[in-house]
C-alpha cells in the first residue's frame, strides 16, 4: 500500500468519483460537476489530497481538505477544512485513515494552512480526535423555529419513517426582487457580485473581533452561486445604501417536512444592526412559509452576536434526541504558526456554511 498526493485540476477526478460510489452511490460525492467545484475551482485554492493505492495502483481510500480563510484576531489567515474522508471497505482496519491524513497535514504545514475545521460524524468523531490532534472546542448550537406548528402535528406519526434530510419539493419560491421598504430599512436579494464592496465592507464590520470562516463576496458568490448541486437564496437589509445584516437561505425536507435553513446570517453589531436583522429575519422566513415550510433551523456558536439574535427572532434549542445531527467542532493546528487562542470557543461564529453538508 503506498500514499501519494492526489492534485486535482491535474489528474482525472474519475477515480475519487469510483472510490465515492461504492460507499455514497449516486450522491454529490460522485457528481464530477460537484467534486470539480468543491476541489478545483475553489477561490482559496485546490484541495489538498492524500490518497491510498494498493499493489495494483487501485484506490484505497482519501483524505481531503480544502483551503478556506479565517478571520482571527482581526487578521484573515489561512486554513483548511476537512471533508470527503473515505477508505474502501476491503481495506478498512489497516491504518490508512492516519496515515493519510498524517501526510496531508504535513503538506497542510508546508503550504501554511495553519489550522484545520471539522464537523465529524459520531463515527468519524474518535478518530480525529484520538489519533489526529484535533482538539473538541465545543458544539455549534442547532435551533429551530415552527413556521406551521398544527401542520407539523399532523406529521407527526409519519417522522419515524421519513428520510433525515432530502431535497425540497418546493418550487423554486420568488425571491424579494424589487426592495420592500419597511420601518426606514430597504429588503432586498443580495447580489455577491454586483454588491461585492459594500458587503465585503459589511462583513468586516459584523465580524468584528470574533473569529471564524472568512467570507468575503468572492468566497460566498462560489460557496452558495456557483456550487452546480444545490439552490440557495441571498437576502439582505440596508439603509442609505450600507447593509446592516444579511442572510443566505436553502431549502430542505427535513423528517419529511419542508424546512428552510439559514445557512449563513450575519448583523453589524450595533442596535441597530440587531433591529434590521430581526425585520430581516422575518421578512424572509414569512416568505418561505407562504411557500409551505414548516420549519426553519440555524446553526449559531452558543456564545455569538447570532446566537443571542436567533434567539430574539424566536429560534429554540430542541431536545437532542430530535436533532437531526449534531454539532462537534473541532480543531487541529498544523504546526506553530497560530497560537492557542484559536481554540476558545467563546470567540467563534459558525454557521451551517461552515461545513459541506449544508
Amino acid at each position: 500500500m503506498r500514499l501519494e498526493q492526489f492534485k486535482p485540476g491535474e489528474e482525472d477526478l474519475s477515480e475519487l468519483v469510483a472510490l465515492a460510489q461504492v460507499e455514497y452511490g449516486d450522491s454529490e460525492m460522485t457528481n464530477p460537476d460537484y467534486l470539480e467545484w468543491q476541489y478545483v475551482n475553489n477561490p482559496a485554492g485546490a484541495a489538498v489530497i492524500v490518497v491510498s493505492r494498493d499493489e495494483a495502483g487501485q484506490l484505497a481510500g482519501q483524505y481531503v481538505v480544502i483551503p478556506m480563510h479565517f478571520l482571527f484576531r482581526d487578521q484573515v489567515i489561512s486554513g483548511s477544512l476537512s471533508l470527503n474522508t473515505l477508505t474502501h471497505p476491503e481495506y478498512r482496519g489497516r491504518g490508512l485513515f492516519t496515515g493519510m491524513a498524517n501526510e496531508t497535514y504535513r503538506i497542510c504545514a508546508d503550504l501554511g494552512l495553519s489550522i484545520t475545521l471539522g464537523f465529524p460524524n459520531p463515527n468519524s468523531y474518535p478518530g480525529f480526535v484520538r489519533k489526529l490532534e484535533f482538539q473538541h472546542v465545543g458544539n455549534a448550537e442547532v435551533l429551530f423555529r415552527l413556521l406551521r406548528p398544527l401542520k407539523l402535528l399532523r406529521h407527526l406519526p409519519f417522522i419515524r419513517r421519513a428520510r433525515k434530510y432530502e431535497k425540497s419539493r418546493l418550487s423554486n419560491p420568488r425571491v424579494i426582487a424589487i426592495p420592500l421598504k419597511i420601518d426606514g430599512f430597504t429588503v432586498s436579494s443580495l447580489d455577491f457580485g454586483a454588491d461585492a464592496a459594500a458587503y465585503d465592507l459589511f462583513v468586516r464590520e459584523a465580524m468584528g473581533k470574533r473569529t471564524g470562516v472568512w467570507k468575503d463576496a468572492a468566497y460566498c458568490q462560489w460557496r452558495f452561486m456557483e456550487i452546480p448541486t444545490r439552490t440557495y437564496h441571498a437576502f439582505k437589509i440596508e439603509r442609505d445604501s450600507r447593509i446592516l445584516a444579511s442572510c443566505v437561505v436553502r431549502p430542505r425536507r427535513v423528517y419529511g417536512v419542508e424546512g428552510i435553513f439559514l445557512v449563513d446570517f450575519k448583523a453589524e453589531a450595533s442596535e441597530t444592526g440587531g433591529h434590521a436583522a430581526r425585520i430581516l429575519v422575518e421578512q424572509v422566513l414569512h416568505l418561505y412559509k407562504r411557500q409551505g415550510c414548516v420549519i426553519a433551523g440555524i446553526m449559531v456558536g452558543g456564545t455569538s452576536p447570532e446566537h443571542r439574535l436567533a434567539r430574539q427572532a424566536g429560534f429554540r434549542r430542541i431536545p437532542e434526541r430530535l436533532l437531526p445531527h449534531e454539532a462537534p467542532v473541532i480543531i487541529r493546528r498544523n504546526g506553530e504558526s497560530v497560537d492557542e487562542g484559536i481554540l476558545n470557543y467563546d470567540d467563534w461564529s459558525f454557521s451551517f456554511s461552515d461545513y459541506d453538508v449544508f
